[in-house]
């Protein structure tokens, strides 16, 4: 085979959604040495336009749930790509694809097999369901060649589940798979302004923010019992919620006639979550499982502090009571508790602001990220102009 003029790297993945808001930047500073080709199913959500054009685009039809027909489809769609694509090097990133992927990279053999760990599924699971799941992020480790995560916590839990042995994983700089661009994600009273006036809420009014999936696991159903027993204390309060409906929860509580506690609103998905952070005065994030939980050090980028719950992934974006408040994982009680106390406590609550900012500022700047990653990759392949070795 003749030699390529660079090092062809494959990253799957399964929606855009991860693309679009974690690696885009990462994947462009990449394609200035290396080859990029991203496979993603393109069903999902569109991929945004910031992508750079040399990066090459392969639509196959990975789902996140467990179908044994469709992912055996998958694999298929995936042997055709392996097989017309001389790849030197595949990062897999989320479970299924870390996965499906690396079970046609190990049978291609290409020596260069990545799998990132965001977020272990099983982690809230029990029974059966927990121990297949547990069983296939073993297999994809097993078939993989090296190692990423985004959080120090997260690697610790796998090494206590026995997932990962003595396997070398790395993180990227203080942790998290993206980082926070600062050029963005920054303190702005006229955006604040602007937001609040055009959602239509008082300037004065204390206005708390959750960013994410509208899921179960986010903890939704949490943040919103919270907030109504908080409201109750202080009518001033607002809860805005933003992110995708991706189960239909929303939907479904609309459709049995249920409404929105009062002070909530759901402002749908962004583009743009900073223009949200930069109009609250506290993040709230009680979600049940984090590989790391990027929107706390957005958050905190803002000058926001955030209330999250204690769990593997967020222990490394909050400073406990120094950037943030983590309380107990599913004590509702608890984190009603917290939000009071942001609220009532000004001076505790500039605290927290003036601290996570210079905390994100000094360990967690997207450009830092960035750079881990295109020296992972330039370690990799030494040859310094993104060619593979001959």
């Amino acid at each position: 085979m003749a030699r390529k003029d660079k090092t062809s790297i494959c990253f799957l993945m399964s929606t855009p959604f991860t693309l679009n808001v974690f690696l885009v930047d990462h994947l462009n500073a990449l394609s200035d040495d290396f080859d990029v080709t991203v496979c993603v199913n393109l069903r999902y959500y569109p991929i945004t336009n910031r992508l750079n054009k040399n990066i090459k685009i392969i639509n196959y039809t990975i789902n996140r749930k467990i179908s044994f027909i469709r992912d055996l489809i998958t694999l298929f769609e995936l042997y055709a790509i392996f097989k017309s694509n001389a790849f030197d090097a595949v990062h897999c990133i989320t479970p299924k694809a870390n996965l499906l992927g690396n079970i046609m990279a190990f049978l291609f053999r290409i020596p260069h097999r990545t799998i990132s760990f965001s977020g272990q599924v099983w982690a809230t699971k029990q029974g059966v369901g927990r121990f297949i799941l547990k069983t296939v992020d073993r297999i994809s480790v097993a078939l993989a060649t090296h190692y990423v995560s985004d959080s120090q916590s997260q690697i610790d839990f796998l090494r206590s589940e026995g997932v990962l042995t003595g396997q070398h994983v790395e993180v990227f700089g203080k942790g998290s798979i993206a980082g926070v661009d600062l050029s963005r994600f920054k303190p702005d009273l006229a955006v604040r302004e602007q937001m609040r006036r055009a959602v239509g809420d008082d300037q004065n009014d204390f206005l708390f923010l959750f960013v994410g999936r509208i899921t179960r696991e986010k903890g939704i159903f949490d943040a919103l019992t919270a907030f109504a027993a908080v409201r109750a204390v202080h009518p001033a309060a607002k809860l805005w919620l933003v992110g995708p409906d991706e189960d239909g929860l929303l939907a479904a509580r609309a459709k049995q006639g249920e409404t929105l506690p009062d002070g909530v609103r759901w402002l749908g998905q962004t583009e743009t979550p900073e223009a949200y952070m930069q109009a609250a005065d506290v993040l709230v994030l009680p979600s049940y499982r984090e590989s790391f939980g990027v929107v706390i050090i957005e958050a905190s980028a803002c000058a926001v502090p955030s209330v999250a719950y204690d769990i593997v992934g967020v222990k490394d974006a909050i400073d406990q009571n120094i950037t943030g408040i983590m309380v107990k994982l599913f004590d509702v009680e608890a984190l009603k508790a917290a939000m009071l106390s942001l609220i009532e406590n000004v001076d505790g609550r500039e605290a927290l602001k003036k601290a996570g900012l210079e905390r994100v500022q000094a360990h967690f700047s997207a450009k830092e990220i960035t750079r881990h990653w295109v020296q992972y990759y330039k370690t990799m392949f030494p040859q310094g102009d993104g060619s593979p070795s001959a």
